[in-house]
């Protein structure tokens, strides 16, 4: 069994009802908690990789997702057993700063994509090119 959390940046449009939803349609053997800042599922590693594709075909941007430590609703780690948020820290401190880097690597993405098309000529003005030469 395999648990992961999928973060949603704060920036996003999706939010967690819905992606909790998205994947209850899937029909994979996953256990399904919508959370604040996200979701949290546990399945076996097959159907977690499927789901973690599911959820990165949504919006890759804007949603993180990591590996957990323990179980869905482990006594160990759950509120409702201590009261205390063990790890929140870490988990509120990567939430707060998930629109920066979604921002980084979009505009990363843009700046490729620019210096691709830089130095490249559309067909028409190659066609022109051509025909002027032969001229």
């Amino acid at each position: 069994m395999e648990t992961r959390i999928i973060v949603i940046s704060p920036a996003s449009s999706l939010t967690p009802s819905y992606v909790a939803k998205v994947l209850h349609k899937t029909g994979l053997s996953l256990t399904v908690k919508e959370t604040c800042f996200g979701v949290i599922i546990e399945g076996n590693e097959k159907d977690i990789k499927k789901a973690v594709e599911k959820v990165r075909d949504l919006n890759s941007e804007e949603v993180y997702i990591k590996e957990r430590g323990f179980p869905v609703a482990d006594k160990r780690r759950c509120r409702a057993e201590h009261g205390s948020r063990p790890g929140f820290c870490q988990l509120q401190s990567e939430y707060e700063t998930m629109s920066y880097l979604s921002k980084s690597s979009s505009e990363e993405e843009e700046e490729e994509e620019k210096k691709e098309k830089e130095g490249k000529l559309d067909v028409e003005d190659l066609e022109k090119l051509v025909k002027e030469e032969a001229d």
